[in-house]
């Protein structure tokens, strides 16, 4: 095999071997996002697991390219300075370098897996995302599959996870929506809630990261009066809120919101909806 006979020239054959079998051609910088994306989850490892410094990084040998595939050998930096197999020394004290090599590979195999199915968000990281998206990016646009293969000190091959289309796919669509939700966490909305102005101008309704001059009390979600903000797209709702000339403070309005907190502790109400409007003095807590 290329692999085989690629790995008989290394000084050094401990490391990881990727065997790709592209069913159409691969966009280049794909592969070397995905490659790239393995490197790394290799250095987090390394800092966080062996203790090793930043500049250990990995090494990234491309041993053959034959028709219809394509075959990567990954080999860390530390087997040039260790004898393979030995113990390596590191911050955290002595590791054996096969072991350390193998857990890595469990560990990048386990990752992807973890993604076949879609996590909660808060086990993840956007890190983890990226890179399992990068890394099976290849096999999604390009079809056919992908192993990883741990090469032990003898050359021979043990597969960590074989990567087909499908896996693929699921893998980077779970990765996909877990990133989206790190970055862009769903808002806290509340629908048709109760709110009596306490400040407010009649100018119009400041945007997300203007300071307001509107404050606004929606005691079935704080006893405080909070900031009112409107969205890009609502800015116009403020002018239908207060189309009449009737006096806002002796209103009740009937809004959506969705509730902007900072430090976990609520900033502002963003109104995002309305749907009606009745005198305070007509509610039950005003005639009480």
């Amino acid at each position: 095999m290329a692999q085989e006979h690629f790995m008989s020239m290394l000084p050094h054959r401990l490391g990881l071997a990727i065997h790709i079998e592209p069913e159409k051609p691969i966009e280049l910088t794909d592969l070397l996002s995905g490659l790239k994306s393995i490197g790394r989850e290799y250095q987090h490892y390394s800092r966080n697991v062996l203790g090793v410094k930043d500049s250990d990084a990995s090494k990234l040998y491309v041993g053959s390219v034959s028709p219809g595939s394509i075959d990567v050998f990954l080999q860390p930096e530390f087997i040039d300075n260790a004898k393979t197999g030995l113990a390596l020394l590191t911050s955290a004290g002595p590791v054996d370098a096969a072991n350390a090599v193998l857990d890595f590979a469990n560990k990048l195999g386990g990752l992807i897996k973890r993604f076949e199915t879609k996590p909660d968000p808060k086990d993840v990281s956007i890190r983890e995302c990226e890179n399992v998206m990068n890394i099976t990016k290849n096999t999604v646009d390009s079809g056919g599959s992908q192993v990883i293969n741990y090469v032990n000190v003898k050359g021979d091959f043990s597969p960590i996870i074989n990567i087909s289309t499908d896996t693929a796919k699921n893998a980077f669509k779970n990765a996909s929506e877990a990133k989206a939700e790190l970055e862009f966490p769903k808002a806290e909305r509340k629908n048709s809630v109760a709110m009596i102005w306490k400040t407010f101008d009649r100018s119009p309704g400041k945007t997300e990261g203007q300071r307001s001059p509107d404050k606004g009390l929606i005691e079935e979600i704080h006893p405080a009066a909070k900031s009112i903000l409107f969205g890009d797209d609502e800015a116009g709702l403020k002018a239908d809120i207060l189309a009449s000339d009737e006096n806002p403070m002796l209103m009740l309005y009937y809004v959506d919101v969705e509730i902007v907190r900072v430090d976990d502790k609520i900033k502002a109400y963003r109104i995002v909806g309305f749907s009606g409007k009745e005198p305070l003095e007509e509610t039950p807590s005003a005639a009480e």
